[in-house]
């Protein structure tokens, strides 16, 4: 176990002076990059001596409670994702291993691509919204080398902070960790 420990500002504790409150989007990443990795993230809020919290700090709260009661799924319970190379950016699963969490910060130029999934996908989403398209294309199913996931993310799904898209597998993830070549057999 571990946890990231950061400040809503610049300052551990209230400073009246320290006005360089992170951003929603800023916050979101963080807890989706640490959920990713199976640690915590620690937000530090400074209130002030009678106890309020400062509306720009409350202003960032309200935010991050936004996204999470939209995607909590996949940061609540969750456990470490796919491992580095498997697909670009944070991912969480649930602790059965049958259903993985994309996050995705930046809109996509095209489909977005997943490697290493022996599973069948029952089903892709977007949390809080509706399906997604999803194939898998190329692969050697014959040498159990699966081929490369691709969804397709529809631009009125996005979530102005931070899009979940979710993979539900037919069992526990089985993910090829390989390097990919074919073994042959040389006399």
């Amino acid at each position: 176990f571990w946890e990231c420990c950061v400040t809503m500002n610049d300052s551990w504790g209230y400073n009246k002076k320290d006005r360089n409150i992170k951003s929603v989007r800023q916050c979101v990443r963080m807890l989706a990059e640490c959920s990713g990795m199976g640690g915590n993230l620690l937000l530090d809020v400074g209130p002030k001596s009678d106890g309020t919290i400062p509306e720009d700090q409350v202003a960032t709260l309200k935010g991050i409670g936004r996204w999470l009661k939209k995607h909590g799924e996949a940061i609540y319970g969750s456990v470490a994702g796919l491992p580095p190379g498997h697909f670009y950016g944070p991912s969480t699963m649930n602790k059965a291993g049958d259903v993985i969490y994309l996050v995705l910060f930046d809109i996509p130029r095209d489909e977005i691509a997943i490697k290493g999934i022996r599973n069948k996908i029952r089903n892709a989403s977007v949390l809080g919204g509706g399906a997604v398209k999803h194939r898998t294309i190329g692969g050697a199913p014959w040498a159990n080398r699966p081929g490369v996931l691709w969804i397709d993310v529809p631009k009125d799904a996005l979530d102005p902070d931070a899009t979940v898209i979710k993979i539900e597998l037919d069992g526990n993830l089985d993910l090829y960790t390989g390097t990919g070549g074919m073994v042959t057999h040389n006399p």
